[in-house]
């Protein structure tokens, strides 16, 4: 099944719509970059690439580690197309009727798959804490009666200070399956508690992101806990942004576009004239297309990239799924 989040609105006019398309796309770059960690670039599509019917097409594009772009979400300004398709009309303050300016929005499970490829590792799933269901696993170390209680006191005091934390008493389970299972699943922080944690009224947190060790006191593990979750939340987002900024490269020769696009991919800005047909050419020789035009970028006069004809802005190409 296919879910998405979807938002259709109408407005009395074409300045109001505007605000709402970008109040959209700003809310969903906060949420992948916030939530998901993830950064992108978030721009105007080509008239070939926007939605069928749309004046305008925002996006945000994100790149994945094998150097192809995702379009992870749209907002789209539908101006009064479908207003007047549909007949779609509104009484405006000044009693003349007129047709709607309308706007439309979406954020899908493709926003999943996309965390799934720019987070995972080898050793499975690495959530951003913001967006993990659990936060904090604590894996018991033996089942003696000592144990138990402190992992529920554990449980329980995290509870309290707003972590999201799970116990995982599963029968039947070695240690060592257990910190492979939560590993697998990505939950940010993992917490083991035994008789010596117990004596020693210290425990350790294992990172899932860096696989780090950090030795806390019991009286400061909530502390602790919080102040790591939101550096790995950070640590994931800079993370995220220098492969970004790495894998973004500009161009001026339409040679090296094309090596770039056979060999390891990614984002290119370069030059071009916004004419349809040079921008089907560059899509049959390298398999690349526009991805967007950056919302805030100043008019810039160059020369195509691959005709060598004036063009007024650069644009990001990249190969997609």
């Amino acid at each position: 099944e296919f879910l998405w989040q979807e938002g259709h609105t109408a407005h009395a006019t074409h300045e109001e719509a505007w605000e709402m398309v970008v109040w959209a796309i700003n809310a969903y770059e906060e949420v992948y970059r916030d939530y998901f960690a993830m950064a992108g670039y978030k721009g105007i599509k080509s008239d070939s690439e926007r939605f069928a019917g749309a004046g305008c097409t925002v996006t945000f594009e994100s790149l994945m580690p094998d150097g192809k772009a995702l379009q992870s979400c749209t907002s789209h300004d539908l101006g009064q197309n479908f207003a007047k398709v549909f007949d779609i009309k509104f009484q405006d303050k000044d009693s003349s009727v007129k047709y709607v300016w309308q706007t439309s929005w979406g954020f899908s499970t493709r926003s999943i798959g996309g965390l799934v490829l720019a987070h995972g590792d080898d050793n499975g799933l690495r959530l951003p804490p913001r967006l993990a269901p659990y936060q904090v696993v604590i894996i018991p170390v033996g089942a003696i009666e000592s144990v138990v209680n402190e992992c529920k006191a554990i449980s329980e005091m995290l509870a309290s200070s707003g972590i999201r934390v799970h116990t995982d008493f599963a029968d039947g389970e070695t240690l060592g399956f257990k910190i492979n299972k939560w590993e697998l699943k990505g939950v940010p922080l993992r917490l083991e508690v035994g008789e010596r944690e117990i004596i020693n009224k210290a425990f350790t947190l294992t990172c899932r992101d860096t696989s780090q060790k950090i030795s806390v006191p019991f009286t400061s593990l909530a502390k602790a806990v919080t102040a790591e979750l939101a550096d790995m939340q950070a640590r994931m987002l800079k993370e995220s942004e220098a492969f970004l900024v790495k894998n973004t490269r500009v161009v001026d020769s339409f040679n090296k576009f094309k090596e770039i696009m056979a060999g390891s991919r990614g984002f290119i800005k370069a030059s071009w004239c916004e004419n349809p047909v040079c921008e089907a050419k560059i899509k049959e020789e390298t398999k690349a297309t526009t991805r967007c035009r950056l919302l805030d970028e100043d008019e810039k006069a160059g020369k195509c990239v691959h005709c060598g004809k004036e063009s007024r802005y650069q644009w990001v190409f990249g190969q997609s799924y």
